[in-house]
């Protein structure tokens, strides 16, 4: 019986770190989910996996939203290291039926000191993007919307990537003046009104040499 793919991990790679570990690493999250989650059914259900040509390119993104299989897509860098429950923790908050979700994140902080996180929310006076530093905050964050973030663990529903194609005839990540991939990716989000949420007790980290 042929397997009905619910979802596509998305991996981001061939970049210049430890390709063969990484690689491997979505695949023990795509192993863990369809073996040992009790929300999927082996037998019928499993998770289409994904290689991307070259990580940090607006185009490895376009081809990996386009060629996804499922509802959602998750995209994974090849510099990050993530527990192998991840994509069952990510869907249990993707997929709350009171409270939609088409985009979400988790946390992880940048590589460098202070090893700030990766959030930002969007500022109407300066018409950008403000980094939220942990200075920032004054309680421990919690499940909120937020502007923008970075793409190491991005999952997005399907219907996110076809507004952006149907509504605005434009690639989900290609860059525009002053966007970069992911902030032109998070600007159409915020032009079509579709909220991005971040999770912060689903984290990943930096590989680091």
């Amino acid at each position: 019986m042929q397997k009905r793919p619910i979802g596509t991990i998305a991996y981001v790679g061939r970049g210049s770190n430890a390709e063969d570990f990484t690689w491997a690493w979505s695949q023990l999250v795509q192993y863990t989910f369809e073996h040992l989650s009790m929300f999927c059914n082996p037998e019928k259900e499993t998770i289409y996996v994904l290689r991307g040509s070259r990580s940090g390119q607006y185009f490895t993104r376009n081809w990996l939203a386009q060629a996804q299989l499922g509802d959602w897509v998750l995209m994974l860098d090849n510099d990050h290291t993530f527990e192998p429950d991840l994509l069952w923790r990510m869907l249990r908050v993707f997929n709350r039926p009171d409270f939609p979700i088409d985009v979400l994140c988790g946390l992880y902080q940048y590589r460098g000191s202070p090893y700030n996180p990766v959030l930002y929310h969007y500022d109407e006076k300066v018409e950008g993007y403000v980094h939220i530093t942990h200075q920032a905050t004054t309680e421990p964050l919690q499940i909120g919307r937020i502007g923008a973030a970075g793409g190491g663990h991005l999952m997005v529903r399907r219907r996110g990537f076809d507004r952006i194609r149907d509504e605005m005839k434009q690639k989900p990540f290609n860059p525009y003046d002053p966007w970069g991939e992911h902030f032109a990716f998070f600007e159409r989000l915020r032009v079509l009104g579709i909220p991005l949420w971040c999770c912060p007790d689903i984290q990943s980290y930096h590989l680091r040499a």
